[in-house]
């Protein structure tokens, strides 16, 4: 036998002689008579050997297998990557060929020839013709077919992933092939669902090869991928119609919309295949028990499309499908009440009916429809006495919202109420405690919830007989043992007043009572239930001591807050994930915090000096839900409310407020979820930075949270001259309250460092808006300081007020204002932005080659007028300083010189400030008189007859250290004057 070392040098001499096959022969009989005895090296080099040769035999699948083994024992060795990825190729694996050049490259860095040859191979797909592509295509497919395995399953899977990333129109043979000649279901439709994702003319294609192919399939036998593949389909045929018909937006025109949504409903009624995937999706739902729920998401992301799809999917038999879909036998199917899933179903079942009710409603005909629909199907349940099945139905329509139920239950013209009750009452056994003994926990949960959506009916009566039924049901779920139950009732109880709500004992009892859920770290029904709970507990002063002291619930409510958020924010990001649910949890946490921090409830109108008008408007609101409205609580005071403002204003606080702004920023989405959901959300959380922002100490830690961005988001949307008639909603006050917030930042923080160039710039227009005189004073004064400190900035900042139309109109209205601090505020701000000489030639320097009766110039000099009477107010120091500084900068220009001393008042004035012999202010004269001197022709011999006697007598007092400033002007201005 020869050894080793004799096979080796002996296949090296054949292959150099070109004798590949001879080689081959040979160093396969080296491995079968040394497989055992050779190291792992020499067993490599083997393994290459072979593959090399099996490659100048073209015999890929060998150089496949030999160089992977080599590769099994040393993953580096180049030659049997280079060789393995060159066998890829060869059999039109790209992606696997790609993948072995590409680790190359990574373990070689410096071999350029790798990188060379993967770009070739790449360009070599990506030019290859259509007709070859397909045809490439039908050979795997074919491939595949035949032989089932993996690694023609991968090749297979490539060339599809090629063909859709180039979005490139494949046969009508391969779309067939896929489907008669593949017998694996799932791999089937997942690669057509590949093919329609990117490429209009593959969707219908596979949708005309689909029909008759399915007409042989049952539902039964459908996977997940098929229901998905029919839904790309659908989603592509109303993405082509909308891209060729634009939907109108929901600003437009009702007219327009209304006869949109006619004419895209029509146009779907009328495609056949719409209609045909639609339809097996609904049988699909209906037959399919195990994965039904599957095609559940996918009617609810179908519904989510656009309005006018929805309304054509209502005519579908859509309700009728959602509200049967999944019922229990009966309360005694201890399988289906302990499974969590069936919750989740529920919730999708409620946001389904909830889409369509949401896009039917504009439109009374669609409107009647619906409720007509619901109205039937649980009339005609109660009249076949399937009372179970009406109370399991019924449950998820009034998960809805308020109006759908007051209509069915009271306003519709065949009320339900009678219906419902008399079938809860005939399902619930007398013995109550007795009933649910014998059932699921999770039955009490149900009928807890059941209760707490009835009993949302605003204008619902309830009979005492069927009151206290549900009274005992919920002190049944009270007394359970498991929180999660007890959660339930202690909603009710809070929420609908079942219990006097003034006996602090019991307050204290709800609050340990879901304390603990509160503390789990879980995101479910309950610990959002607990967190509605607490936004009703927190109205009492008591509860809100206790809370704000307890820190380690504080944060855990701040943290799942956050969660919430950014489950929201994911919702937004991607269409397919819809976790809207929790909005009301958010809703319910700004409540939580506004309740802390006592802060009032939006007014009726805006009304920004008036009082709150709405407390009529409440106590009706108050009477409607069997509420009252709290009585001032003794720790609801103003020292006690300051103290809890203090403790909330922490990081976690501001971080929490500028998450929840960010992920509710949105103010509508496509589907016609509010995204705060609540219109008084963004008044509470502009509320409570305003409320925390107050203390001038907090407001370095509300920057470092985010606060400024949080703000700029909540006052964006502010127009200068937009402001809102008195009749729009007290809510809607919500960005000039955030604006005012904002204002308290730039008032203490040094806009240099607490802004950006970007967000300085984004604030003005948004402060603006609040100095208009419609506004309060207080509000007004603030805005105007921070604007102050932002044009003292730099020129582009100033030069940005020259961008905004009517920004300086705002603040020249301060300057006549009879409230002095905004008169102050005005022209300090005002002075401010003359050191910007783009602003003083627009505003306030008269072109010299102007006529005097120019409107224009006329304005300008009536601005040089007014700082010079400014000026004169010596009453108020502080205006007539930044006035006497806004003349010191016009009067740099020659022009404003000249129309200064033609005013009659001015050199009066000018005495008067420099007998004043204010340090701050004589400076500025001084500044005043030297311009005027150095840049107007022949004023010498006017200023020293008009004030050079008043200059002679302050002349001793100007060796003072006080006045160094002025000392030089004065010296310069004495010299001019030649004053002896």
């Amino acid at each position: 036998m020869q050894t080793f070392e004799e096979y080796r040098e002996n296949g090296r001499q054949l292959f150099k002689g070109e004798n590949y096959q001879q080689a081959f022969e040979n160093y396969k009989r080296c491995l079968k008579a040394h497989i055992e005895a050779l190291s792992k090296s020499d067993l490599t080099i083997l393994y290459v050997n072979i593959c090399v040769c099996s490659s100048k035999l073209s015999k890929y699948e060998k150089v496949i297998k030999y160089s992977t083994k080599a590769l099994e024992l040393d993953p580096r060795n180049p030659k049997a990557l280079y060789q393995r990825a060159l066998a890829y190729k060869s059999l039109t694996k790209y992606k696997n060929a790609l993948d072995d050049l590409h680790l190359l490259i990574e373990l070689f860095p410096n071999e350029k020839q790798y990188q060379a040859i993967a770009q070739n191979m790449f360009c070599e797909f990506e030019k290859t013709s259509i007709s070859d592509k397909n045809q490439i295509l039908d050979d795997a497919i074919k491939k595949y077919s035949e032989s089932k395995t993996c690694e023609d399953m991968k090749s297979l899977t490539e060339i599809v992933n090629q063909i859709h990333q180039q979005k490139l129109t494949v046969s009508r043979e391969n779309i067939k092939n896929i489907l008669n000649l593949l017998d694996n279901s799932e791999f089937r439709f997942k690669l057509l669902l590949n093919l329609t994702q990117s490429s209009p003319n593959n969707t219908l294609l596979a949708s005309e090869a689909l029909v008759p192919f399915l007409a042989n399939l049952g539902v039964d036998k459908l996977s997940v991928e098929a229901t998905e593949l029919f839904e790309q389909i659908i989603e592509n045929f109303v993405k082509m119609y909308t891209e060729e018909h634009k939907p109108p937006l929901s600003t437009d025109p009702f007219i327009n919309r209304q006869k949109y949504s006619e004419t895209a409903v029509q146009h779907w009624r009328q495609h056949r295949y719409i209609s045909a995937y639609y339809d097996i999706l609904l049988k699909y739902i209906n037959e399919s028990n195990d994965s039904g729920h599957y095609g559940l998401q996918i009617v609810q992301r179908l519904l989510n499309i656009n309005e006018s799809f929805t309304l054509y999917l209502f005519e579908r038999n859509t309700i009728e499908s959602l509200l049967t879909y999944n019922l229990p036998i009966d309360f005694d199917q201890k399988n289906y009440w302990d499974n969590d899933e069936n919750i989740e179903i529920g919730s999708v079942i409620s946001s389904s009916i909830e889409r369509i009710y949401l896009a039917a409603k504009p439109y009374d005909n669609h409107l009647k429809k619906f409720y007509s629909q619901i109205s039937a199907i649980l009339v005609s349940t109660y009249q076949r006495k399937l009372f179970q099945k009406m109370i399991f139905i019924s449950f998820h329509i009034f998960h809805l919202n308020v109006e759908v139920l007051n209509f069915l239950l009271v306003e519709n013209s065949s009320p339900l109420t009678s219906n419902l009750f008399q079938a809860v009452l005939a399902v619930i056994t007398p013995d109550v405690r007795s009933f649910f003994g014998k059932l699921s926990d999770n039955v009490l949960a149900f009928f807890s919830e059941y209760i707490i959506c009835v009993l949302s009916c605003t204008k619902l009566k309830l009979e005492k007989r069927l009151k206290d039924l549900l009274l005992e049901i919920l002190t049944l779920a009270y007394d359970h043992p498991n929180p999660r139950i007890q959660i339930l009732s202690v909603l009710a109880f809070t929420k609908y007043r079942f219990k006097d709500q003034t006996d602090t004992g019991l307050l204290l009892d709800y609050y340990q009572k879901i304390r603990p859920i509160l503390m789990d770290h879980r995101l479910d029904i309950y610990s959002t239930r607990a967190i509605e709970v607490m936004s009703f507990l927190t109205l009492d002063g008591d509860i809100k001591e206790k809370l704000i002291d307890d820190t380690e619930l504080l944060n855990m409510l701040y943290d799942t807050t956050c969660k919430i958020c950014n489950l929201v924010t994911q919702s937004k990001k991607n269409e397919n994930v819809d976790n809207y649910k929790f909005m009301p949890v958010i809703f319910c946490f700004v409540t939580i915090l506004s309740n802390l921090a006592c802060i009032k409830n939006p007014k009726k109108f805006i009304n920004f000096d008036g009082e709150m008008e709405n407390k009529k408007e409440l106590k009706k609101l108050a009477a409607t839900t069997g509420q009252s409205l709290p009585k001032k609580h003794p720790k609801d005071k103003k020292g006690p409310v300051k103290e809890r403002i203090a403790k909330l204003s922490t990081p976690n606080f501001f971080s929490t407020l500028s998450v929840i702004v960010t992920s509710t920023k949105c103010s509508q989405r496509d589907t016609g979820h509010y995204i705060w959901l609540s219109k008084n959300s963004p008044f509470y959380v502009s509320s409570l930075y305003f409320k925390t922002l107050e203390d001038d100490s907090v407001r370095g830690l509300a920057v470092q949270a985010g606060a400024i961005k949080a703000l700029l988001t909540l006052c964006g949307t502010l127009k200068v001259d937009s402001q809102p008639p008195q009749d729009t909603p007290g809510y809607m006050e919500y960005p000039y309250i955030a604006a005012n917030a904002l204002a308290l930042i730039g008032i203490s923080i040094n806009p240099s460092v607490g802004f950006t160039t970007q967000t300085i710039l984004d604030s003005i227009e948004p402060l603006l808006c609040i100095c208009d005189f419609r506004q309060n004073n207080r509000r007004r004064y603030e805005s105007l300081l921070c604007l102050t400190n932002f044009a003292s900035l730099n020129d582009e900042t100033s030069d940005y007020f020259l961008k905004i139309p009517q920004a300086f109109h705002v603040v020249e209205n301060g300057i006549f204002d009879s409230n002095p601090m905004i008169k102050r505020a005005s022209v300090e701000l005002t002075t401010n932005l003359l050191m910007n000489p783009n602003f003083a030639i627009k505003y306030f320097v008269p072109n010299a080659d102007t006529p005097d009766r120019d409107e224009i110039a006329t304005q300008k000099k009536e601005r040089i007028k007014l700082f010079v009477l400014l000026s004169g107010e010596t009453e108020d120091k502080e205006c007539c300083s930044a006035a006497t500084g806004g003349l010191a900068i016009m009067s740099h220009y020659s022009v404003v010189g000249e129309y200064i001393l033609s005013i009659d008042s001015f050199f009066p004035i000018i005495n008067e400030l420099v007998e004043m012999a204010d340090p701050n202010i004589l400076y500025r004269v001084g500044y005043i008189i030297y311009n005027i001197l150095t840049t107007v022709a022949e004023s010498v011999e006017k200023v020293k007859n008009q004030c050079g006697s008043t200059i002679c007598l302050i002349r001793d007092i100007l060796s003072n250290d006080q006045y160094s400033k002025s000392r030089h002007y004065f010296d310069q201005i004495i010299k001019i004057l030649k004053i002896e």
